[in-house]
């Protein structure tokens, strides 16, 4: 299992949904932290909430990733305090999701970024083995999240995962070394079975079907 006591853990997206979860669930596992995201009140509001509960050490660097400068300046600053996140050891979680396994109509673009995510991962862990470092891609289904807000959708909150879930589960999976995650209920899971054991002009289908039962079609 991998030592969280005294590591730290960059987390982007960290104001928010399944960021703030990992946050506080790494915080209270002994990490360090340091907390990414564009909202720069909620991120010091936060690290200083974490700090305060758990004693640990919380670097809030407020960034817009979209910016190809940010990962440099967010390197610079660490190096500037001294800050080091697991060089030739600890792990990277990348969040895909259960739509990176087949074309998503109605959400297209999202679900060929999800499936970018997911490929990078398995390639990257391939290429990383045996340098300490693990990677893993974490694939849910429907968390309960902002991700809806302000999105035309007949979800239902019965049908989603808590974020408090699929971070312990993410977790549980990152701790038996797995190259992929699968934090949702079983229902999800199935559903990534599709476009092996179906042909693709019919997992495109059902996949449509899906989205259009969740009103995402517009």
């Amino acid at each position: 299992m991998f030592v969280y006591r005294g590591s730290t853990a960059l987390i982007t997206g960290a104001s928010k949904g399944l960021g703030k979860v990992f946050a506080e669930t790494l915080a209270a596992r002994g990490m360090d932290l340091v907390l990414v995201a564009r909202s720069g009140d909620a991120l010091r509001a936060l690290a200083q909430d974490l700090t305060a509960r758990y004693s640990v050490q919380c670097v809030p660097p407020s960034a817009d990733l979209a910016n190809p400068c940010a990962a440099i300046q967010i390197g610079e600053e660490l190096e500037h305090r001294g800050i080091q996140v697991e060089r030739g050891k600890g792990g990277i979680i990348n969040l895909a999701s259960n739509a990176s396994f087949q074309p998503l109509p109605y959400m297209g673009t999202y679900a060929a970024t999800k499936a970018f995510v997911l490929f990078f991962s398995e390639a990257l862990q391939y290429e990383l083995a045996g340098t300490g470092v693990h990677v893993m891609a974490a694939c849910p289904g429907p968390t309960a999240t902002s991700f809806f807000d302000g999105v035309s959708t007949e979800v239902s909150p019965k049908d989603m995962d808590s974020s408090e879930s699929v971070v312990e589960k993410t977790l549980k999976a990152f701790d038996r070394r797995k190259a992929v995650a699968y934090p949702g209920r079983t229902s999800v899971r199935a559903a990534t079975w599709l476009s092996r054991f179906v042909p693709r002009t019919l997992a495109v289908r059902l996949a449509a079907m899906a989205t259009g039962k969740m009103g995402l079609q517009g």
